[in-house]
């Protein structure tokens, strides 16, 4: 049961390394507590008070004004040196007193402008520069050398004292607030006037020193980027002694409207912690890159308010953006994996290139958002969102500044209370596949754009007015895999009458437009020649669905080089009946396994090339089983032309139909390992028993032992399910680091087919 100490008074307890999954912090006073490493996985923090207890803020600022008692003091060092080099020097020895002042006055501009760090790098030359000028001259002009040095080492005690002062004085403000950071700055005023006073010497540089450290620290504190070394060391200083929740896992805890100043947050697990209106959360000590890292992200952490805001390139991973206003936001390239957006108002919001595997979206508004080329997957919740249409396309003007919709969907009308939902939800992989959800880019379709798929591919098979058998048993074959409505027959299908145009108006998702035209190609090639029926056809599903010029290249040259190629090259006949039997089963087996474990992983936003490798591999397949028979090279031999391209449907007809079920990518539709198994198992097997009854089978028995095949292959991959999971694993980051690189342009659709198969 979880603990329960609400209200109660624990100051300084160590909670270190316990599990505290659940318990209940509300109005505790935790200042000082000690929670690191512990579990706080669904903790309620809200209204608790964090930081420093008044003990330990007492110790730290009095270590603080002491620190600015003595800084103060003793810079009358610098007040000596800069007053003997301006007004005590002669002659030459003017020139480095000049200079002095020269440098001081710019020193202090870069600070002003650009903090600590960047004067650094002027004073690092300007040290070099004096240091090889005074040796030079020592031995000449020795007065003129010392004037030198003195004046350089004032500019570096000068940028020290406001260094230190602003360290002081910010962390005392961030223990205490301003008041106590006008204190500590005002004793650290006196004091550099008494010690000025002490040793005779005018006040006005020590002065000088401790104001521009003193406004450094108030910028700092306020979180100006420029003074952020500042900042992080007040940061750190303050919590140093302050509630520890260092290591912790934080796991969905509530910190909303507590107060965090001087807390540490280092090496802590944050997904999906709550931080709505908690208070001084910009004290708090944090991981550089953790969201709370981020000014913006952190500000809309704490207000919820990121209305028409630009997030682009962002990480909100683990964000708790939970009714969160982000109606008009760019979030363009930000990762939103595991972030929590219920309930949020993303209304006309930009997602184009987000990546929102495993967030919680329920219940958020979505009108008029644009998901171009999104990421989602079976563990992204859609469920009970608020969306009457969406955009799937994004432009960028020429300043990039604003972005302009297209491709509204649905294109007329609106959506009715949950169908965004039903739409786009994505599905869980088939309980036949052995692979686990990978972050792959997924669009799920609705029943029509299904019906409306196969509908399309049909008029391709009878685009010359003619369908025969085999045709028919295959597409009956591939329906039976969608497993529709049982009253959604062939024959029924082949009796609808729609246009071309009012089925293509049913096809929304951009990933199945191109996976659709893939297959109706395949089809249409399933003879080597396209009719003109169906080039007019295949032209229309290209301008339809704007497909580049250039895909529709890519995939000509994939299909015709499988379809053109010669055997000539491929393995020598084997004549030994167990040495054939061997190479033939080892052939089937390895194209299998390799299909099973490389294909299962296609590439997001170009599953043609994943397909056509299987498609092309098994076309090579029968090739090789047909040389170790002892097959001529002649491609165009009756005999051969028919078992790869006729009845047997090996390649073309049989695989562009066979695996419809694949092709349309019915609620995601990525590849299973199961099935990419069993089909290349079959046509091997098929092809191996064609062949060896010398090409002489008729149309039913090769249905038949298609069909046995089948049952077959399925059977083996459970037999071998195990150590095909296993090697996908093992080979899981190799491919996923392909899949990268082909994405990102780095590799060819060649290249990359052909070191998946070298991986496989």
């Amino acid at each position: 049961m979880p603990q329960n100490f609400a209200g109660e008074y624990l100051r300084g307890r160590s909670f270190k390394g316990q599990d505290l999954t659940g318990a209940n912090f509300s109005r505790a006073d935790i200042r000082s507590a000690d929670f690191t490493g512990a579990n706080l996985t669904d903790a309620n923090f809200t209204n608790a008070k964090a930081g420093l207890t008044d003990g330990r803020k007492a110790i730290a600022l009095t270590g603080l004004v002491a620190l600015a008692s003595v800084t103060g003091v003793f810079s009358f060092f610098l007040s000596t040196a800069i007053a003997r080099e301006t007004t005590e020097r002669t002659g030459l020895e003017t020139i480095p007193g000049i200079l002095l002042l020269i440098v001081l006055a710019f020193g202090t501009q870069v600070t002003l402008r650009q903090g600590f760090i960047v004067l650094d790098g002027f004073l690092f030359n300007g040290m070099v520069a004096a240091t090889v000028i005074a040796t030079s001259i020592i031995a000449s002009h020795r007065l003129l050398s010392e004037s030198l040095a003195t004046s350089t080492l004032a500019i570096l005690l000068a940028f020290i004292i406001a260094r230190g002062v602003a360290a002081i004085v910010a962390s005392a403000e961030m223990i205490r607030g301003k008041a106590m950071g006008a204190f500590v700055g005002a004793i650290a005023i006196v004091a550099a006037f008494i010690g000025c006073q002490f040793a005779n010497a005018p006040a006005w540089s020590s002065l000088g020193a401790v104001g521009l450290g003193i406004y450094v620290a108030v910028r700092a504190v306020a979180g100006d980027v420029e003074h952020t070394a500042i900042h992080n060391f007040a940061v750190a200083f303050a919590a140093f002694l302050g509630t520890s929740f260092r290591e912790a896992d934080l796991t969905n805890t509530n910190f909303s409207q507590a107060q965090l100043n001087n807390a540490d947050f280092r090496k802590a697990i944050l997904m999906r912690s709550r931080f709505y209106e908690a208070e001084q959360l910009l004290l708090a000590r944090v991981d550089r890159g953790s969201i709370l890292s981020q000014p913006a992200l952190l500000h809309l952490l704490v207000t919820g308010n990121g209305r028409k805001q630009s997030y682009v390139g962002m990480d909100f991973q683990g964000a708790n953006l939970i009714g969160a206003d982000l109606n008009g936001a760019n979030l363009r390239e930000v990762d939103l994996r595991g972030a929590t957006l219920k309930s949020a108002n993303l209304e006309s919001a930009n997602l184009t290139l987000t990546n929102a595997v495993g967030a919680d979206f329920s219940n958020a508004l979505f009108t008029g958002i644009c998901l171009d080329r999104w990421t989602i997957d079976a563990t992204t919740n859609l469920t009970q969102i608020d969306c009457r249409y969406i955009y799937l396309q994004s432009v960028l003007t020429q300043d990039l500044t604003q972005d302009s919709r297209l491709e509204r969907i649905p294109s007329q009308g609106d959506w009715t209370s949950g169908e965004f939902t039903r739409l786009y939800t994505v599905a869980e992989r088939q309980a036949e596949s052995v692979f686990d959800s990978t972050s792959l880019e997924e669009s799920a379709i609705n029943r029509d754009e299904i019906l409306a798929s196969l509908l399309i591919l049909i008029q391709v098979a009878i685009a010359d007015n003619h369908i025969d058998e085999q045709e028919k048993a295959i597409l009956e074959e591939a329906i039976a895999a969608l497993e529709l409505e049982k009253e959604i027959t062939l024959e029924r299908l082949l009796e609808e009458h729609i246009s071309t145009n009012d089925l293509l108006n049913k096809i929304n998702s951009p990933l199945i437009k191109e996976q659709l035209y893939q297959s109706a190609y395949i089809l249409a090639k399933a003879d080597s020649d396209v009719s003109r029926p169906e080039s007019e056809l295949l032209q229309t599903l290209q301008d339809k669905f704007a497909l580049a010029d250039g895909t529709v290249e890519k995939l000509t040259a994939i299909v015709d080089a499988a379809q053109n190629m010669s055997i000539s090259e491929q393995m020598e006949a084997i004549a030994d009946p167990d040495k054939r039997e061997l190479a033939v089963n080892t052939n089937v087996r390895l194209f299998a396994i390799m299909h099973a474990v490389g294909g299962a992983m296609p590439t997001p936003g170009f599953a043609t090339v994943s397909h056509l490798m299987i498609y092309k591999d098994q076309v090579e397949l029968v090739q090789k089983i047909g040389k170790i028979w002892g097959y001529p090279a002649n491609h165009a031999s009756p005999d051969f032309n028919k078992v790869v391209f006729g009845s047997v449907g090996a390649t073309a007809a049989r695989i562009a139909l066979s695996n419809i079920v694949l092709l349309i990518p019915v609620a995601g539709s990525i590849i299973s390992g199961s099935a990419a198994f069993s089909m290349t198992w079959a046509i091997g097997n098929l092809a191996n028993q064609y062949f060896a009854e010398g090409c002489e089978m008729d149309d039913v028995t090769l249905a038949e032992l298609f069909a046995n095949a089948k049952s077959e292959g399925k059977r083996t991959f459970q037999d071998l399910q195990k150590a095909i999971a296993d090697k996908q694993k093992e080979l899981s980051p190799a491919i996923s680091a392909l899949q990268e690189k082909f994405q990102a342009g780095k590799i060819s659709e060649n290249d990359y087919i052909r070191e998946i198969k070298e991986i496989a």
